[in-house]
């Protein structure tokens, strides 16, 4: 009776926890956005929490939601890699704000929605494992109801480094969510660098509605060769993007190796040549993207996009892909009223298709650019006296 007693009062602690930080510390932040707004209440109150959950859960019998499961499960998806080179997928800590997919039947839907390391961990096949790096703060509770049980890593602050600097070098894919450029995300994406996996890493951003203003044509963002929008990616599904499928396709054949065979190309320095990262369908849909931006004129992302399908087709060493993306990159440049800017991708371009022998009329572009150019302003022009008309009428 006692215990359950003591069990009783840990329950109230809890939630009078959680009632106190939604009544007395939201007025102090307001101002700031509804998601930034809860992760840091929540990082305020981690401490408190956990150590009150801790306390229920052990006179209940529990492990906190199973966190010392994930946490062997990640140990034991270590260990395989150490024995024999399992390939593993590494989800690295934002140091901020988690990203979530889906689409609530209503507001507050627990079940409508699920973080994007949760997506991604339950569609990778058997034989392949993730392993998250635990969010500051992370609580049982925080996981949405068709959450997977993500095998996690809980590092302190004092062995951060050293640890994830080993597992970088030892992954086949890494992804990292990115919302500011914290000193904690940049040393991140230093240590990928160092490591030359950048075309291995996924950089996902937030989506173009979302309040951060990160720049992919800046350092450090300028050089991964895979940076995606959340909102760009498929919501019930994230592997089937452009940017995991060949890195998907290459970490099951990694998996489907023997262990001799993965031990000896480790070994022997041949990893790369035997498991090579291949681009197949990154330009193209980075491609797809910048034209579905473009005509919307959308042109920082269109710009963005061009510029990463350019780094893909080079990767690939597509001489007409490059020469290609030049021609975008112009007709993006234009648009944007820098006929200057557009003359010397075109220039670039004619180079290109100068290798491949095909011959480019730089004249001859310019000229379709601005005709296309007129036909868009006579369209805007001719909606808007149709809306002016109608204004009139009604």
């Amino acid at each position: 009776m006692i215990a359950r007693q003591e069990e009783l009062d840990d329950r109230a602690t809890v939630h009078e926890l959680i009632r106190t930080a939604d009544l007395g510390e939201a007025s102090a932040i307001n101002d700031a956005p509804t998601m930034v707004v809860l992760e840091k209440l929540r990082q305020r109150l981690a401490g408190q929490i956990r150590t009150a959950y801790s306390r229920l859960y052990r006179r209940s019998g529990g492990d906190e939601d199973g966190f010392e499961q994930r946490s062997q499960a990640a140990r034991d998806i270590l260990t395989r890699h150490r024995r024999a080179r399992r390939p593993f997928v590494l989800f690295l800590r934002t140091f901020d704000i988690q990203f979530v997919l889906g689409s609530p039947r209503y507001p507050g839907d627990p079940g409508g929605v699920y973080f994007l390391r949760d997506r991604i961990n339950k569609r990778l096949k058997r034989g392949v494992g993730l392993v998250a790096i635990a969010q500051q703060g992370e609580l049982p509770f925080m996981r949405s109801t068709k959450a997977s049980a993500v095998p996690l890593l809980w590092l302190e602050n004092e062995n951060w480094e050293p640890v994830v600097d080993h597992l970088i070098g030892a992954a086949s894919i890494i992804l990292t969510e990115v919302t500011h450029l914290t000193p904690g995300v940049v040393r991140e994406l230093e240590l990928i660098r160092h490591h030359a996996k950048e075309d291995e890493t996924i950089v996902v951003l937030p989506g173009p509605d979302m309040p951060f203003d990160l720049s992919e044509l800046s350092p450090p963002l300028s050089d991964f060769p895979r940076v995606v929008r959340i909102s760009e990616l498929p919501a019930k599904n994230p592997l089937r993007s452009f940017v995991f499928a060949d890195l998907v396709t290459r970490i099951y054949e990694i998996a489907r190796a023997s262990d001799y065979e993965r031990l000896a190309a480790d070994l022997n320095g041949e990893w790369r040549r035997r498991f090579p990262v291949t681009f197949d369908g990154v330009g193209e849909g980075y491609d797809r993207l910048g034209k579905f931006y473009l005509p919307r004129r959308v042109l920082g992302l269109a710009l963005a996009r061009f510029q990463k399908a350019l780094t893909a087709a080079k990767a690939r060493h597509d001489l007409r892909g490059i020469a290609e993306q030049y021609v975008n990159l112009a007709r993006v440049m234009y648009a944007a009223g820098d006929p200057t800017a557009s003359r010397s991708w075109l220039e670039q371009a004619r180079s290109a298709f100068d290798e491949v022998g095909h011959k480019f009329d730089v004249a001859a572009m310019e000229s379709e650019l601005a005709m296309s150019l007129i036909k868009e302003v006579m369209t805007h022009s001719l909606m808007t006296g149709i809306d002016d008309e109608l204004y009139r009428r009604e």
